[in-house]
């Protein structure tokens, strides 16, 4: 059965290698992918695609900004927080966390690439109906 998929999830990574191996995790979770490897073209997708983007999936350093900067500009852009973010960092000590946590992301995970973790994080986010139904086909 397939799933017509009508959210994006932007990968803003300077990695290429890391940034193939989220969206096939995200596209497995149901996202279509938008990818920045700066600040301010991460800022661009936002601008140009914020209606389709449900998730932000961001390294804590990146060129220009830092992650948590592009996290507070979607936290600015979407008041009502149907945004959800994910910060990726070097390794996230308590410094990080909480970091993270008052930018306005919803989780803090490691840089490395653990498919099976990010895939945690990414169905641990609040959900909304949409979200139930797409889990509920891809499922099957």
């Amino acid at each position: 059965m397939s799933v017509a998929v009508s959210k994006s999830v932007l990968i803003a990574t300077a990695n290429s290698i890391h940034s193939q191996t989220i969206r096939s995790v995200v596209e497995r979770a149901g996202y279509l992918a938008a990818f920045a490897s700066s600040a301010d073209e991460a800022l661009d997708v936002l601008n140009d695609r914020l209606s389709s983007i449900r998730l932000v999936i961001v390294d804590m350093n990146l060129r220009g900004d830092d992650g948590l900067d592009i996290v507070r500009v979607v936290r600015y852009l979407d008041p009502e927080h149907q945004i959800r973010s994910i910060v990726r960092c070097e390794q996230p000590d308590e410094h990080d966390k909480i970091a993270c946590i008052a930018a306005g992301a919803d989780a803090c995970i490691p840089l490395r690439i653990d498919a099976k973790a990010l895939m945690s994080a990414i169905w641990k986010l609040p959900r909304d109906p949409y979200e139930d139904e797409t889990r509920s086909a891809l499922a099957v």
